[in-house]
């Protein structure tokens, strides 16, 4: 792909608007939930998935093998980084603490290589809709289901080791 600096910057700034905006909107609800990745690290790991998915484009040409193997491993890299956001605790109240969070860092690389591939007013949609449905989702289990965050909902009192 033969581009220009003025090609090359029409093409990466919608991209990085669209990474920015991702994983601002989704790290901001995760911050005020006090979550161990946060705002900051949404963006970046939204931008960083973007940045893998152009570089083959940029270097080579819109070559779709060349992608696949790209996802492939930002996939696999995600995942270390994921798993580095579960604790287990001790607690026997909080067993494991962090499977949100994991799983919004998971979903902000996919919206990174989505960006990445051109989907940006699709990667809107859903980050809005996450963000939705991440807080809808916690006042049904607060108002309606009685779960306490933090706390494991099947484990009963009696069960609690001292």
């Amino acid at each position: 792909m033969n581009l220009t600096n003025a090609d090359f910057l029409s093409f990466i700034y919608p991209k990085i608007f669209f990474a920015v905006f991702a994983g601002s909107v989704i790290g901001l609800e995760r911050t005020t939930r006090k979550a161990a990745a946060g705002f900051k690290t949404h963006i970046l790991i939204c931008l960083g998935a973007m940045f893998y998915t152009i570089v083959p484009v940029i270097l080579k040409g819109d070559t779709q093998n060349m992608d696949q193997h790209v996802i492939a491993q930002i996939v696999t890299g995600i995942g270390f980084l994921g798993a580095g956001a579960i604790i287990r605790n001790n607690d026997p109240a909080k067993q494991v603490m962090g499977l949100t969070t994991a799983a919004d860092i998971w979903l902000v690389a996919a919206l990174g290589i989505l960006v990445g591939l051109g989907f940006g007013w699709s990667v809107v949609l859903i980050a809005i809709t996450v963000v939705a449905i991440t807080v809808t989702s916690r006042i049904i289990e607060t108002k309606f289901l009685h779960i306490i965050p933090g706390k494991d909902p099947y484990r009963k009192k009696d069960d609690d080791v001292k």
